[in-house]
């Protein structure tokens, strides 16, 4: 019968990787109760966009997201491809008229953000081209990914040791 001991190193490699998975599960948790500006606390900002700008970031298998960059009423923000309405975004910002952005000057992340507020709502004139409750949707698609990767990993740290204490008592 092979009795193999645990060794330092399968506590290091599996210990590791529990905490990488409760570092997301953290971040998760984070998010739930920090990440999200209620929208009666969001600020207005309104304006003719300036600073324009937008930055290609690549990915892999040919992928890329657009972030489109500007600054609107003493803010700086950024709002990606990958986000709702982006084309009607980037029009709005390129078209040089007004628009109305309710943005988060609250810190919502674990790292503090320099220079940068996210934006909720997005109009102009009148008509409202981003949602708070489609912004909220999004953001909440990306916690529920990090709880998912954390538990996995977790499992995956937690799993292999057991079964591994198991055998070597038998």
């Amino acid at each position: 019968m092979n009795q193999k001991r645990l060794t330092v190193w399968d506590w290091l490699v599996m210990g590791t990787v529990v905490v990488i998975g409760s570092l997301f599960i953290y971040l998760h948790v984070f998010v739930k109760l920090y990440g999200v500006t209620k929208e009666p606390d969001l600020t207005l900002a309104q304006g003719v966009p300036t600073e324009v700008s937008i930055e290609t970031i690549h990915g892999r298998y040919d992928s890329h997201i657009d972030e489109l960059g500007f600054r609107v009423g003493g803010y700086h923000t950024e709002y990606s491809s990958d986000d709702p309405h982006y084309d009607d975004v980037l029009a709005a910002v390129q078209d040089g008229s007004g628009i109305k952005v309710w943005v988060s000057t609250k810190q919502e992340t674990v790292f503090p953000r320099h220079d940068y507020v996210p934006i909720y709502k997005f109009g102009v004139g009148d008509k409202l081209i981003v949602s708070y409750q489609e912004t909220i949707e999004k953001n909440r698609k990306g916690s529920d990914a990090m709880l998912i990767v954390g538990m996995a990993l977790i499992a995956c740290g937690v799993v292999p040791l057991l079964l591994r204490a198991k055998r070597a008592r038998f």
